[in-house]
């Protein structure tokens, strides 16, 4: 699962409208944005691409249409870091969109109502708080020093103004947390710089922007369930997190892959065996979706060391387990034996990842024997003939990803 640096995804909602002369803020519909998140937590990006950017076409002088599009650019680049690079449509369009909400932000710092500049403050410290991720994961860090600064300024500022600026919390949260787990050079650094840190006062933040806060209280719980699931190892508490979400996102395959890691980690096997029977029917009901964004969902919880040994040793137990539970009699209905092919590939996968190349053969060899889903015969017969390592594992699903996405370009979205 994911982090930025500053904070993980902004995609929040205008709260009022915006001070100026003219019509500057077009409210857009809550349908519209929940379509949108929908496409973006189901890893679908090319729909959210192209949601977000109508989005935009229909709301052209709201900023925070802006900075939500640059939000789900930034989440579509931190899933796929290290899988592949940012395209050059994505970065141009992703910059523009920080200016554009940037400029709007400066509009209301005009205004001579306290109300209207602690909402600049607040666009302003998200949006460059999105371009001090940018620059850090480009290396340049002095200027994702300088303007996660600002942006903690600017922050502060929105807070001071309006004290119930719930929305607000989730980036000052998501900044004490992420540097207070800095390393002891980057910590000492950001001290001497004037940024200090504080790990359970984030988190304190963070429940505050989840409880109170009116349009980042997702975003906050998304935040808050990776914590607890990658660094606190407190699965129970994650869970909750991720049920509340799933109920809100019922189509999510991404929040339903964690639910599932969640269950097992706490060793309720059936309930986790069940949601992957779930996940099974929603690759059946859409193959070219699923594979489509298989990369994605291979490499989502560690896109910078993807297919690495000591993952995959955890996923080849839950895959035999899950395995030996729908072997059992009446657990699986005759045509859903696509499931089982499935199974017996991803763990002949990582058992060649963790060079168990006899066993990885003979679950090829399953998968050869028994009727084909989804072409899982060639990936088979090609992995039986040569062992297929973490690159070579790496690329065949990399291939089926792209060959799936074709034509379909995320360049059709709105340059803006």
């Amino acid at each position: 699962m994911k982090r930025g640096l500053f904070f993980l995804l902004i995609l929040l909602w205008p709260k009022a409208p915006l001070y100026a002369e003219e019509h500057f803020l077009v409210s857009t519909s809550t349908a519209e944005l929940k379509a949108a998140l929908s496409s973006l937590y189901g890893m679908d990006f090319d729909e959210a691409n192209r949601d977000f950017a109508r989005i935009i076409q229909n709301n052209p002088n709201d900023p925070f249409a802006y900075l939500s599009d640059a939000g789900a650019l930034w989440w579509e680049t931190s899933a796929q870091a290290g899988i592949v690079p940012p395209p050059a449509w994505l970065k141009k369009r992703f910059e523009n969109d920080l200016s554009l909400a940037i400029e709007g932000a400066k509009r209301l710092l005009s205004s001579p109502k306290p109300e209207d500049q602690a909402e600049g403050h607040f666009i302003l410290g998200l949006s460059l708080g999105e371009l001090g991720e940018w620059d850090f994961i480009n290396h340049h860090w002095f200027k994702a020093f300088f303007n996660g600064r600002k942006a903690l300024s600017h922050l502060k500022d929105c807070v001071r103004l309006d004290s119930t600026y719930y929305d607000a919390y989730l980036g000052l949260g998501s900044y004490d947390y992420q540097v207070s787990r800095f390393g002891f050079l980057l910590k000492t650094g950001a001290f001497l710089g004037g940024l200090h840190a504080n790990e359970r006062r984030g988190i304190e933040h963070l429940i505050i922007a989840e409880d109170r806060g009116p349009y980042s209280r997702d975003q906050a719980a998304i935040f808050l369930a990776t914590l607890y699931l990658m660094d606190k190892k407190d699965y129970k508490t994650s869970l909750s997190i991720i049920e509340k979400l799933r109920k809100k996102y019922p189509q999510s395959l991404y929040f339903e892959l964690i639910e599932i890691a969640l269950r097992a980690k706490l060793e309720e096997w059936d309930q986790s065996f069940a949601l992957g029977r779930d996940f099974f029917q929603a690759v059946k009901t859409d193959p070219e979706g699923y594979k489509k964004e298989l990369l994605n969902i291979a490499c989502g919880f560690s896109p910078r060391d993807c297919l690495n040994p000591r993952e995959s040793y955890e996923i080849v137990n839950w895959l035999s387990r899950a395995i030996d539970f729908f072997n059992q009699p009446g657990r699986l209905d005759s045509e859903d034996e696509g499931l089982l092919s499935l199974l017996h590939l991803y763990r002949g996968f990582g058992e060649d990842i963790e060079g168990l190349v006899g066993a990885a053969k003979n679950d090829y060899q399953w998968v050869l024997d028994h009727p084909d889903f989804l072409e899982n015969q060639a990936q088979a017969a090609q992995c039986i003939k040569s062992p297929c390592g973490r690159k070579e594992i790496f690329l065949l699903l990399q291939f089926k990803s792209i060959e799936s996405h074709g034509t379909d370009s995320n360049e059709s979205g709105t340059q803006h």
